[in-house]
């Protein structure tokens, strides 16, 4: 094992040491951000719903855009960088924020930094490693992005409990975020086929392989509302695991609709078992009086 790390090139360590750092200053600051907002700006709730849904939105919406404009640009490198660099500054920024709308500001510059380097990186992991190393160089990059995303509350939590104020908590995200900058320099562009060109963006997914049609359903269905209730959310993923996993296998010998209604009524089974069995609140329960 160890021996397949040390064989992944610069860019996969640079990238994954990167997103460690960059991970950990995120966490480190995301899980103040209630608190800020309500002990210090005095704002509800509701406001931090408003601030997350918009702050995500724009971030879902720019991954596709940036890796539009990254094919057709050639050159990933620099949004990376420009991701990176953008939400490093705007997370620090947090502690000037004098409303709620000024964490609004910060907290959309945050992920429009995400939204723009996400689907480059990827590309730029793809770019950097033989077809044979893609899996271990993909899952040493969340590796990494994991561990800092444990590093990054442990690190707050230790600032708050050395009695440093919340403000300057916030502000030492500066640190890491220079850290991440740098390194995000130091990657070099990988070199693209001379023979390939970029694919003009078009909403037909006729010429995308089947096994990626399938996988952008399992994500749609894994991320919908639909299967967020905690019944309904393991069932789901284990529709979807079993349409990936035997659909390809079964489907030529009995055929694709009879494979398909075969999961959907175990599923719907396995649904009404979890419904059914799901413990109910007592009717009279006492009033506590």
């Amino acid at each position: 094992m160890l021996k397949s790390l040390k064989s992944l090139p610069r860019t996969v360590w640079l990238l994954g040491v990167i997103s460690l750092v960059n991970d950990a200053a995120s966490d480190m600051i995301y899980p103040l951000v209630p608190l800020y907002l309500t002990s210090v700006l005095m704002a509800g709730p509701k406001a931090l719903g408003l601030i997350e849904g918009i702050a995500e939105a724009v971030s879902s919406l720019l991954k596709l855009v940036a890796g539009v404009l990254a094919d057709r640009s050639r050159k990933v490198k620099y949004w990376v960088v420009a991701g990176y660099g953008i939400a490093g500054v705007a997370r620090p920024l947090l502690a000037f924020a004098t409303s709620w709308l000024g964490v609004l500001a910060c907290r959309v510059a945050d992920r429009v930094g995400k939204g723009l380097r996400t689907a480059p990186r990827d590309a730029l992991l793809t770019l950097s490693v033989n077809h044979d190393q893609r899996g271990l160089a993909f899952g040493f990059h969340r590796a990494m992005d994991n561990f800092g995303a444990v590093v990054g509350p442990l690190l707050a939590a230790g600032l708050l409990a050395l009695g440093m104020p919340l403000k300057q908590v916030l502000l030492c995200a500066f640190v890491p975020a220079a850290i991440v900058l740098w390194l995000a320099l130091a990657v070099p562009e990988p070199q693209h086929a001379a023979e390939s060109k970029p694919i003009p963006f078009s909403w037909n997914l006729r010429e995308f392989p089947p096994a990626f049609k399938r996988y952008l359903v399992v994500i749609g269905l894994v991320h919908s509302p639909i299967v967020a209730e905690p019944v309904v959310r393991p069932v789901a993923i284990l529709a979807c695991v079993t349409v990936v996993l035997l659909l390809p296998l079964a489907a030529p010998r009995f055929g694709v609709a009879v494979v398909v209604t075969g999961i959907a009524v175990g599923c719907a089974l396995l649904t009404a078992f979890a419904v059914t069995s799901k413990p109910k609140r007592a009717r009279n329960a006492p009033s506590g009086r």
